[in-house]
């Protein structure tokens, strides 16, 4: 009777574990089902998150680390493809608290952090990507050839962070391998990453002509979103390059993928926008900038939704609506920023200010720049320092190494000496990695002064324009105000006086010869009264235009020099007047301080002014004299170099670029190109 208890009692138990096993399994397979729905394109959005919520609470119901932890790595990577980065980073930060109960936990946590790199890296949170990545580099498995895209990965983060050696080391990894393995795909996508380096170090040409190879090979193997980034890259790159057309055709084909990721197309038309700003093509470059504005703010990328706020302040200014500039400075000031982008904000914001009249508020901001500058530069200093403490550290620690390996050698001599060729390979390859580290700081160095400087230029540029242009206008008013107030009494007081000489005939002969003197000096001073205020005003270069006022000049010249001066003018494809009259005011004003400064100090015979415009809409200026020329443009004296840079001023913002060349006893000649009328 017992026994037969017993077997009942055994079947019992066998049928329990078997139906547990059953719905353990359905389970399971029930998390597949909802985890492949994240791949039917047919299924809406809302009902993809339903099935993927499904699929999560199912996972946390099964006693299994590892079905949670794949579980939650999926949907984050599902979240990742769609750009929802916030969604992605969540689920992946769950998959990181369970890794460690997992029956893989090191290998598991290898993949995880490299998931979480790349996500923060999307996010632009730069410095905890990296530390991630480089968590995922200590756990991998060195032998896995996947090592190498978690090295373009770290590679990709050190672009970002600036530190561009260490991103060509860890680049020049995966170059290494992928050349040698014949994997033609990865090869061009590494040396994409290796083309946004050389794109960071301002090198354009060298990453042109990565970028031309690597879209050989992606164009007809590679992922979507490597090709649409490729080619907004190599848009960006043209742009720099001055290739506009060939950036127009690598912009558009980017945006003619059907599946472009949004940051990518967001990228895009923001490079559109620079493109038509370059073009000074204003109200084009404001359509693309707000739509990339637009993308961004959706994707809740901060930083480079400030960036294109920033580019948007920046062509309001050129247009001249200072307010509405202001207005989309304004809220770059409440978003996270990188300091170089924040510099560019304070910069424009004090230009705008400048030019809308407060004064106070562009001396403010021009100080918070300064400040920033000032604290970036003290920053820099800090880093130098830690890193001189840091390799004094590995110096310490390298010689404690020898001493220890030392003691060690002195068991036997054969050791001894092995041990020593080691030592000497090592620190060679030390010394030889160490020399290469301190060549590319230094470069690194040298690029972040040069780009300081050209930005610190570019201010007192900027500066002194608005001063020149402030002078303009404060000399317009005076002129006005001249005109109507002192010429208006002046022309009373002759109205009056004509009346007064038909009765002067009863006057003595000699008060009536003082009277004439007088009549005739007052119409005298009326005449330069007017005189005056036409020349502050420009009253011939706004009624007639440029070409008319070079002319009256180069005669006024000629005429003040009493013909020992004689000027040529070469006038080509300035048949129309400018249609911008501030173009036309700076480009005579610079003509007129250039041959001043001939007519005071190179004792010449003849000045050539020779202008010309291209189809294209490019204008060319040259001013040439026979003079004593040898001046040294670059080691002037506080006094002429004033006028010089007036000069250089004016030409910037007009968008040119100015060369100067004097040789002695020759003459000099000054040759302003670039500058685009359309």
């Amino acid at each position: 009777m017992r026994k037969q208890h017993l077997c009942i009692s055994l079947k019992l138990t066998i049928l329990l574990c078997s139906i547990i096993s059953n719905i353990y399994a359905q389970e399971v397979d029930s998390i597949s089902i909802y985890l492949g729905a994240m791949k039917d394109k047919n299924i809406d959005s809302f009902s993809i998150q339903k099935k993927i919520n499904r699929a999560v609470y199912i996972a946390y119901q099964q006693e299994s680390p590892d079905i949670l932890y794949n579980t939650l790595k999926s949907v984050g990577s599902f979240h990742y493809k769609n750009a929802d980065y916030d969604q992605a980073l969540f689920h992946y930060n769950q998959a990181a608290d369970t890794v460690l109960a997992t029956s893989n936990p090191e290998i598991n946590s290898a993949y995880i952090y490299y998931n979480l790199g790349i996500t923060k890296e999307k996010q632009g949170i730069y410095k905890d990507a990296l530390e991630d990545l480089l968590k995922s580099e200590e756990l991998f498995d060195q032998t896995n050839a996947r090592i190498y895209r978690l090295y373009n990965a770290i590679g990709g983060v050190f672009t970002e962070l600036g530190t561009y050696y260490k991103a060509l080391e860890y680049l020049d990894k995966s170059l290494k391998y992928y050349s040698s393995n014949g994997s033609d795909l990865l090869l061009a996508q590494t040396q994409f990453k290796r083309a946004n380096v050389f794109d960071k170090l301002d090198d354009y040409q060298k990453a042109y002509e990565l970028i031309k190879a690597s879209l050989e090979v992606l164009e007809n193997q590679g992922s979507v979103t490597f090709k649409t980034n490729a080619y907004n890259t190599l848009g960006a790159v043209c742009i720099a390059l001055s290739k506009y057309e060939e950036a127009i055709s690598a912009l558009t084909k980017a945006l003619s993928f059907e599946s472009i990721p949004p940051e990518v197309k967001a990228h895009t038309l923001n490079n559109f926008g620079a493109l038509y700003e370059r073009k000074r093509e204003f109200n084009t470059a404001l359509d693309y900038y707000k739509k990339s504005s637009a993308l961004f703010k959706k994707l809740k990328l901060k930083q480079d939704w400030c960036m294109v706020e920033n580019n948007i302040g920046k062509v309001y200014y050129d247009l001249g609506d200072y307010e509405e500039s202001l207005q989309y400075l304004r809220k770059c000031l409440n978003s996270s920023n990188t300091p170089s982008t924040l510099m560019d904000v304070y910069v424009n914001l004090g230009a705008s200010h400048y030019w809308s009249g407060t004064q106070d508020s562009a001396l403010y901001y021009w100080q918070k720049y300064d400040i920033l500058r000032v604290s970036a530069q003290q920053a820099e200093s800090k880093a130098k320092t830690l890193q001189s403490e840091l390799s004094e550290q590995e110096a310490i620690l390298k010689n404690q190494q020898i001493i220890l390996k030392n003691q060690q050698l002195k068991t036997s001599i054969i050791t001894f000496l092995l041990v020593v060729i080691i030592l000497a390979s090592i620190f060679s390859v030390f010394f030889i990695q160490q020399r290469k580290k301190r060549q590319f700081a230094e470069k690194d160095k040298i690029r972040a002064e040069e780009k300081m400087n050209d930005t610190i230029k570019q201010l007192d540029l900027k500066t002194k324009y608005a001063q020149l242009r402030g002078q303009d206008e404060a000399r317009r008013k005076m002129a006005a105000d001249m005109h109507e107030s002192l010429g208006g009494t002046l022309s009373a007081i002759i109205l009056y006086l004509s009346r007064l000489s038909k009765k002067i005939d009863y006057v003595e002969e000699k008060n009536k010869q003082r009277y004439n003197e007088a009549f005739d000096m007052l119409r005298q001073a009326h005449e330069q009264v007017r005189t005056i205020s036409k020349d502050m005003t420009n009253a011939n270069l706004v009624k007639y235009g440029l070409i008319a006022e070079l002319k009256d000049l180069a005669k006024r010249i000629e005429r003040i020099m009493d013909e020992k001066l004689k000027v040529e003018l070469h006038v080509e494809g300035l048949e129309k007047r400018i249609n911008n009259f501030r173009v036309e005011d700076d480009i005579f004003k610079v003509v007129h301080e250039i041959t001043n400064n001939v007519m005071k100090h190179a004792e010449a015979s003849k000045i050539i002014i020779h202008i010309k415009k291209t189809p294209q809409g490019q204008l060319f200026l040259t001013v040439e004299d026979n003079g004593r020329g040898g001046i040294d443009f670059s080691n002037l004296p506080e006094e002429s170099g004033i006028g010089l840079m007036n000069i250089e001023a004016r030409v910037n913002e007009l968008g040119g670029k100015i060369n100067y060349q004097s040789i002695k006893n020759e003459g000099t000649k000054v040759a302003i190109d670039g500058i685009n009328l359309n």
